[in-house]
């Protein structure tokens, strides 16, 4: 009988030591997440998506990665709140210029590579204003391209044009397509996040179209300001009162206050910096491009913040 016990647990201790090798757990588990560094030089920053395309790229090599004409190009995705660090300060993904040069720490989710976090190791503008970054983001309708000395007049509404000026590292986005400055067209909406040169005046770091005078789509869009009346986070609409309409489509039913209904994944522009929709608030007064459904209701495309109620 001694025998017979001392058996029994010698077994189940080999029973434990079988089960903990197959484990796939959290404690000796076979992790699949791959973690690593990418070198790389920013060719642009894709706001609409979360972003970035690299080119030149070294230290990954997936499925992912596709050979381009200046090497290989890879794109990586970014939370908005993913650190970006220069010489010891903080930025944010959007103040990336195109030639900056970066190590990216990145984890693959599905089919995506995502940012964990950023290190610019080559500034390709160090004489921007002291610094890398400083940027600033503008929302409104193309007013002119003047393609000889390189500058584009925005409508900002309520008749406050700003003259931007561009350069040859300036990139246009629109529906995941690279184009030029000089293929905007006077009516185009665009958001451009902006840096600020030596003289004073704004030059477009990136340019992004979100509505072309062109698109073949007929959606009806209009540029809307309007204050927060009500938001509903479960159906995923907001209620805007003392509504004018800006530019754009123009109802000729026009209402002083209209529903608009927002995806859930949408972000406002607050000071350049984007941030969940759902954290506005009651009287907040925002603009917001979106397209007519009828009877008063709108599907936003995009939201900025005017005025903080708060503040």
């Amino acid at each position: 009988m001694n025998r017979r016990r001392a058996l029994l647990p010698l077994a189940a201790l080999a029973l434990i030591i079988l089960a903990s090798c197959g484990s796939s757990g959290i404690l000796g588990g076979n992790d699949n997440t791959d973690s690593r560094t990418i070198h790389g030089t920013v060719d642009s920053v894709d706001l609409n998506s979360n972003s970035i395309i690299l080119m030149n790229t070294s230290g990954y090599n997936s499925s992912l990665t596709t050979g381009g004409t200046n090497g290989s190009t890879v794109r990586v995705y970014f939370d908005p709140n993913v650190p970006v660090t220069y010489q010891g300060q903080n930025y944010r993904p959007q103040d990336l210029e195109r030639g900056d040069e970066v190590d990216v720490r990145v984890t693959q989710s599905g089919s995506r590579l995502v940012a964990d976090s950023m290190i610019v190791t080559y500034n390709a503008n160090p004489n921007n204003n002291g610094g890398v970054y400083a940027s600033s983001s503008i929302t409104g309708t193309v007013r002119y391209v003047d393609t000889r000395n390189r500058t584009i007049e925005v409508d900002r509404g309520y008749g406050s044009n700003v003259i931007v000026d561009y350069d040859s590292s300036t990139s246009v986005m629109f529906n995941g397509r690279s184009y030029l400055p000089g293929d905007l067209e006077p009516g185009d909406q665009v958001t451009i996040s902006t840096r600020n040169a030596t003289s004073g005046r704004q030059i477009a770091q990136n340019i992004d179209v979100t509505r072309s005078m062109n698109s073949s789509s007929g959606s009806q869009y209009a540029t809307i300001r309007g204050t927060v009346r009500s938001i509903d986070t479960y159906n995923h609409t907001i209620q805007l009162e003392s509504a004018s309409y800006i530019s754009g489509f123009l109802p000729g039913n026009r209402s002083s206050v209209i529903v608009l209904q927002y995806d859930p994944s949408a972000q406002i522009n607050v000071n350049g910096s984007l941030q969940p929709v759902s954290g506005l608030e009651r009287g907040d007064v925002i603009e917001v491009q979106a397209r007519d459904l009828g009877n008063s209701k709108w599907l936003a495309s995009s939201f900025t913040l005017v005025q903080n109620v708060r503040r």
